[in-house]
């Protein structure tokens, strides 16, 4: 039977070095010779998840972008994109200006609102991203944002915003979208794209959550937060001890004469 399957990135497939493990590969790669369809459903935009080269290894079938905002088909053309409108932008950036929290805006020349502190710092190595150069925003076209905060910040000054959903994160930072845009909202545009009805799910962080909740099968990372796991079908192994690979195993996904 032919499965739709969506994989995080970071802690899912690729570890906190960037590393696919070359048994994650070869899953990879056994599961669309059994005739699956694999996606990407990452926080990473577009062209973040350019540079980590996943989109060379295997033809993706579709690709979802910042949690749900932006969604491709395999030949990369749009089923489905969202922006932020400006008033909640300028709203989010005066709040997070008071607390002195930088925050980097993701549009077609992405910016960070003030110089990069320790947490904004320490969260682009761990992702391997570059800082982008201190900007202004002028009304661009807004597709999601990033604010760097304290582990201790609740984020509550901020739920006035309207037409904005905020995600902490594991990290020093959350991740500011679209009212209503999710991973699992979106997946619904790739599984009317092939007409599916269900989908299996590989997550490991917070921002996994709704997609894991909807998914009919939910594959969660053994070095998964709680929160997470409760999520789960099946809690496989940590990224870096074969979890992909034992996860479609039991699952019994590949053909056998593969």
């Amino acid at each position: 039977m032919q499965e739709i399957l969506f994989f995080d990135v970071d802690g899912t497939l690729l570890d906190s070095q960037f590393h696919m493990t070359k048994s994650t590969k070869k899953a990879l790669i056994k599961l669309k010779q059994s005739g699956h369809l694999l996606c990407i459903a990452t926080g990473r935009s577009y062209d973040s998840l350019l540079r980590t080269h996943l989109t060379e290894i295997i033809n993706w079938d579709g690709i979802i972008c910042n949690n749900g905002q932006l969604v491709l088909d395999q030949n990369r053309q749009i089923l489905f994109k969202a922006l932020i409108p400006r008033k909640s932008v300028n709203a989010f950036l005066k709040m997070a200006s008071q607390k002195n929290y930088p925050v980097v805006v993701k549009c077609k020349e992405r910016f960070i609102s003030q110089a990069a502190d320790e947490n904004t710092v320490s969260v682009h190595q761990h992702f391997n991203n570059p800082i982008p150069p201190v900007g202004i925003f002028d009304q661009q076209e807004v597709e999601a944002m990033n604010i760097y905060a304290p582990k201790s910040e609740d984020y509550q000054d901020f739920s006035h915003i309207e037409d904005i959903d905020i995600i902490p994160c594991a990290l020093n930072y959350a991740e500011i979208s679209p009212k209503g845009v999710s991973k699992a909202s979106s997946i619904e545009y790739l599984l009317r794209h092939y007409g599916h009805t269900s989908y299996i799910a590989f997550g490991d962080s917070p921002n996994d959550i709704k997609m894991l909740q909807h998914a009919k099968t939910a594959v969660v990372m053994g070095q998964s937060i709680e929160d997470v796991k409760r999520c789960a079908t099946i809690v496989t192994h940590p990224i870096g001890q074969d979890g992909i690979m034992a996860a479609c195993l039991q699952l019994q996904l590949f053909k056998e004469e593969i």
